[in-house]
């Protein structure tokens, strides 16, 4: 399966990267996503810049 995994800080250190499929374990779900997207907020939490900072 294909993962984007962050890191780092930083939105270098974000990464896609192919991953095993993970086994759910019990009381655990799998879930199946077929698009994601990253907005400012996620870009400043990788940034480790917060609202209150800026």
């Amino acid at each position: 399966m294909i993962a984007a995994q962050l890191t780092d800080f930083g939105i270098h250190h974000l990464q896609v990267n192919e991953i095993d499929k993970p086994s759910p374990q019990r009381g655990q779900v799998l879930v199946n996503i077929k698009s994601e997207s990253l907005n400012y907020l996620d870009h400043m939490i990788m940034e480790d810049v917060t609202p209150a900072s800026t």
